[in-house]
């Protein structure tokens, strides 16, 4: 009898305190590293979406400006509400600056390059793309909510419009759109 309590006594033993501490401080490590991995494949991710938007955002406004151009056009395209320019993408209607770049969507509102708002730049970001991020804009908090509730916030800046990411890492980082000349430049900052 004296053999069979010893067992069950040492079957109710389980483990002991250190091996418990080694096992959990082995999952701790192993649960940093791929966080360490998930984090770092999140930071590339947001980077690459940004330079992916620049581009696709880029290959349309050349088709744009490729349909304008094969199109019967004048050298300077009028600018004022009722008399500008547009062409048509996939049904949507763009108004066209003085160079023939996409400018607006707004018939009321004047295409020239140097008197662009950021509210023009939304309409443009959301014409122009296929489902486009949701985005926040410069001078009116109303649309798209706060500053930082998206990831990107729009704004313009002297015939250019700027597509910024507010979420983290890549905070600040950016591609514009230059509507006298059409590039479109993207800035993104490294990784901290």
């Amino acid at each position: 009898m004296a053999e069979c309590d010893r067992k069950f006594i040492y079957l109710r033993s389980g483990y002991s305190l250190f091996e418990l501490i080694v096992v959990i401080v082995i999952i701790a490590l192993i649960a940093a590293a791929g966080l360490k991995y998930y984090m770092d494949i999140r930071d590339e991710a947001v980077r690459t979406g940004l330079v992916t938007q620049a581009r696709n955002f880029a290959a349309v406004i050349q088709g744009a400006r490729a349909q304008w151009l094969s199109g019967d056009h004048p050298d300077i395209a009028p600018t004022q509400p009722g008399m500008k320019l547009a062409v048509n993408l996939d049904g949507d209607q763009v108004f066209v600056n003085e160079r023939g770049w996409p400018a607006n969507t707004s018939i009321e509102l004047d295409s020239s390059s140097n008197s662009q708002t950021a509210a023009e730049c939304y309409e443009l970001w959301f014409a122009l793309m296929n489902n486009p991020q949701a985005a926040t804009v410069q001078g009116a908090p109303g649309v798209g909510g706060k500053k930082g509730q998206q990831r990107y916030h729009i704004s313009a800046i002297e015939g250019v419009c700027r597509f910024e990411i507010v979420s983290r890492p890549y905070a600040g980082s950016y591609f514009d759109y230059h509507l006298k000349t059409g590039k479109v430049l993207t800035n993104v900052l490294e990784n901290e």
